[in-house]
């Protein structure tokens, strides 16, 4: 029985909100003085990493379900513009001789959605801000695995503009623990949480 892009959702919001649940536990534990800061930056990024690997494998289920029918979606406008294929077949059509593809940036999705889905629905369908978001969120990823100076750089022009920031939040991970709203408090990591999930139901329905 085919899933529904609903279920590919909720189990991301769950993977999501478990990440969450660790990050509470981390600032419990700095509170408490149990673990270091710097033990909780590494976390951070690990956590981060973690999310936005989970969001890619949602974008491969869910697109590789479309092109073979093995995932359903409530729009009837969602459909593939290939006959029915076996995975094996699509797979070869999608990766060629890869065995891998990074669905992020985002713009490479939506390129090969708009190859194999009708209009490149839904991947085609996220607001601006939402594509915005997610184009941050890349380049934070990419800060954090790279540690070049390029990629340090391209996600400041990135993610802070010409939005000046204090010295210690200048690193990826203490950005992301840093607090851009008071009433509620709420990270920035927390905001790129939410993203993710915004980005995961523009396209699951």
């Amino acid at each position: 029985m085919a899933r529904n892009t609903r279920d590919c959702l909720n189990s991301l919001i769950s993977r999501l909100d478990s990440i969450e649940r660790s990050r509470r536990r981390i600032e419990q534990l700095l509170s408490q003085s149990g673990i270091r800061v710097r033990d909780a930056e590494v976390v951070y990024e690990a956590l981060f990493l973690r999310s936005v690997v989970y969001f890619e494998s949602l974008i491969e289920e869910v697109f590789m379900g479309l092109l073979t029918r093995a995932v359903n979606h409530d729009s009837a406008a969602v459909r593939p513009r290939i006959n029915r294929v076996s995975h094996v077949a699509a797979r070869h059509l999608v990766f060629g001789e890869k065995d891998y593809i990074d669905w992020l940036p985002f713009t490479r999705t939506e390129a090969l959605a708009t190859r194999f889905l009708a209009g490149g629905r839904p991947f085609t369908l996220l607001e601006d801000v939402t594509r915005q978001r997610l184009g941050q969120i890349i380049a934070i990823r990419n800060a954090i695995t790279h540690r070049s100076a390029f990629a340090m750089r391209r996600s400041r022009e990135q993610v802070l503009g010409s939005t000046p920031l204090p010295p210690k939040e200048k690193t990826p991970a203490r950005y992301l623990r840093s607090v851009f709203r008071i009433a509620p408090p709420q990270t920035r990591f927390e905001l790129f949480q939410i993203a993710l999930r915004d980005s995961a139901t523009a396209i699951c329905g």
